[in-house]
């Protein structure tokens, strides 16, 4: 696929569907890495992946050191937008809440909708945000060439319309 701006403009508003949770893999010599135990349970938490079902602390240095199971730290999830164009959207530009694990958000092959931040046309790819205070201000962004506007505008009149009648009905 290829990205132009007609199909994919910066701030245009898309749908897609998620196929991958993009995640950086541990190097053997990271110093951060600081295993946390629940006190609950007793189980430790590996800091990247966050499995928590360790019940002894080497299992955790023997997950990512030695058998290289630990898929690594969830860094953003990738989708694949309607026109076939693959995107990235950063684990921070998922919620507005801080998310540590985008699975607890977002499911493989399911639909969102986002918001295009910047097109990397060496890459044909582009980066998104599916934030809700980033889709709410989305009422002067420019749709893409299928909105249908006069279909908009019709139901925007209609929800109006209802709405007004229900204010109508609860003063009566």
């Amino acid at each position: 696929a290829v990205v132009s701006t007609q199909s994919t403009g910066v701030g245009l508003v898309v749908q897609c569907k998620v196929f991958d949770i993009a995640r950086r893999k541990p190097k053997g010599d990271e110093p951060d890495i600081q295993p946390k135990r629940n006190e609950e349970t007793g189980m430790w938490q590996c800091p990247l992946c966050l499995r928590d079902n360790f019940p002894e602390l080497s299992e955790i240095w023997n997950h990512f050191d030695t058998s290289g199971s630990c898929p690594g730290q969830a860094v953003g999830v990738r989708v694949r937008l309607d026109n076939g164009i693959t995107g990235f959207i950063p684990t921070k530009n998922i919620s507005d809440s801080k998310v540590a694990n985008p699975e607890e958000r977002i499911k493989i092959n399911q639909q969102i909708i986002a918001k295009v931040t910047r097109i990397l046309y060496d890459k044909s790819t582009v980066d998104l945000t599916c934030k809700t205070s980033d889709l709410n201000a989305v009422s002067a962004v420019a749709k893409d060439v299928f909105y249908d506007t006069e279909a908009a505008e019709k139901l925007k009149k209609e929800k109006e319309e209802e709405e007004e009648e229900e204010e109508e009905e609860e003063e009566e």
